[in-house]
């Protein structure tokens, strides 16, 4: 018996190491959701305004009856068309069908859920979360969507009723299988299938290779085609005969301003920083094509050196940034970004240097898109959780103040600049040195040596 009691010590020891960070990160996560919804419920009518979750329930409440006015004309509060494929219509319309009452709550639900599961196909496409255990994956990935719900992309999804984050855990789903899975492909065809822009991973499934689960895509995003003509033939013909005129219905009669500061793409740069010209929309084209090509290279050259979730972000990195228009909620490629960096920091726990400068670029990645309060023209005096893109500009300041000027209203923009360069950096070093010269970097991080 008295030799039995010094076991059963370390036992108890060990089990209480186990579960001390996960109940420290459940307890972190109950704690931040619960000041979050207290705050969003101190003002639901401007927290919980679903402007953009009107429009979708106006256009596709008739369907399919009135398809012949779906496109080009106002509908919700915002006066705003809707945009979106029909096959997109058709979901909105099921989604619907109980009413706006029971679609609006409904939807914020649905909302969590996308990023939850957003999140555990990220912590599933990572190397290093794959071997952890069950229970510190969950208590992880909670944690960080308690965190990721302060920010500003994931913020504007809830109070808008956006759809970005169902997007996003379509395609990190459709990453996280395995190369051979026959599903592969499926999730990035639907979410191209429910808008055009992720269309952009079905080049990047082919330049990487994977052709199986590019055609599985292109099939797929062609059958929500198929199916949106099937049912609303009229409304398909007018949605893509004229795709580009859809841009331009929703941002003529003032209704949306390309310039302003929320349109967080290399478009809404040029058109803030040289007007709104023919040499402007020149150079953004330009730079546009530019960076797609870049964008996808670097996305396709760290994947083939393993790490298919860093090349899953930079390729949807660089979607928002050539976009003509790209909402600061279209940013939620900020979700896997944290948490691959959280990830990191934590695996190399051991180096004291790599947790500091891992954890570090975390926190300040997380402060750089956290929804601080500011005060907007639009809200007097209220303090509306825009983040720092909403900074009032400066007036009669110097050259320091005007730079700052320029990077805060471009934040999201300068960031995925800044992610791209990196890669292509890690990519050309990787090139000319090999493998051995990152591998030396992140041992000189976490401390250790490498034997010559």
């Amino acid at each position: 018996m008295t030799q039995q009691a010094p076991d059963c010590i370390t036992i108890h020891t060990a089990t209480r190491r186990t579960w001390a960070l996960p109940g420290s990160l459940s307890l972190l996560a109950v704690a931040s959701l619960g000041l979050y919804l207290a705050y969003r419920m101190t003002d639901r009518a401007y927290h919980w305004h679903q402007r953009d979750a009107l429009v979708y329930f106006d256009a596709s409440r008739h369907l399919p009856g009135s398809e012949s006015v779906l496109y080009g004309h106002p509908y919700g509060v915002s006066k705003l068309p809707f945009t979106y494929p029909p096959f997109t219509a058709l979901v909105f319309r099921l989604l619907g069908t109980a009413g706006w009452d029971t679609f609006r709550l409904l939807l914020p639900v649905l909302t969590f859920l996308a990023l939850i599961t957003a999140l555990r196909s990220s912590l599933r496409a990572s190397a290093i979360a794959r071997a952890w255990p069950r229970h510190r994956r969950v208590a992880l990935c909670l944690a960080i969507a308690a965190a990721c719900l302060w920010l500003t992309p994931i913020f504007i999804a809830f109070q808008a009723g956006q759809i970005n984050l169902f997007l996003l855990a379509l395609i990190l789903w459709d990453f996280s299988l395995h190369t051979e899975s026959r599903w592969k492909g499926l999730g990035v065809g639907l979410a191209a299938g429910l808008k055009i822009t992720p269309a952009i991973f079905i080049i990047y499934l082919l330049l990487t290779g994977r052709y199986r689960a590019a055609l599985t895509a292109l099939g797929t995003a062609g059958g929500t085609v198929l199916i949106g003509a099937l049912v609303l033939p009229q409304a398909s013909l007018h949605y893509w005969s004229s795709i580009g005129g859809l841009s331009g219905e929703a941002t003529g009669h003032g209704r949306i301003n390309l310039a302003a500061t929320h349109n967080q793409s290399l478009n809404g740069l040029v058109l803030r920083t040289l007007g709104d010209t023919p040499t402007a929309h020149a150079i953004w084209l330009a730079a546009a094509c530019l960076t797609a090509v870049a964008g996808l290279a670097c996305a396709a050259a760290v994947q083939r050196h393993g790490h298919e979730l860093w090349g899953a972000v930079l390729c949807g990195t660089t979607a928002v940034l050539i976009s003509p228009l790209s909402w600061a909620h279209h940013w939620v490629w900020i979700v896997p970004a944290l948490a691959l960096m959280v990830t990191s920091a934590l695996q190399m726990a051991q180096g004291k240097r790599a947790l500091t400068l891992l954890g570090g670029l975390a926190l300040l990645l997380w402060a750089w898109y956290a929804a601080w309060p500011v005060a907007l023209p639009e809200h007097p005096p209220k303090l509306s959780p825009a983040g720092i893109i909403a900074l009032p500009p400066a007036s009669d300041a110097g050259l320091l103040e005007h730079l700052w000027e320029f990077v805060h209203q471009n934040a999201f923009v300068v960031t995925g600049l800044f992610a791209l360069s990196a890669a292509a950096a890690w990519s050309v070093i990787n090139r000319l040195h090999g493998d051995r010269a990152v591998t030396q970097v992140e041992s000189a991080m976490s401390g250790s040596s490498i034997s010559p």
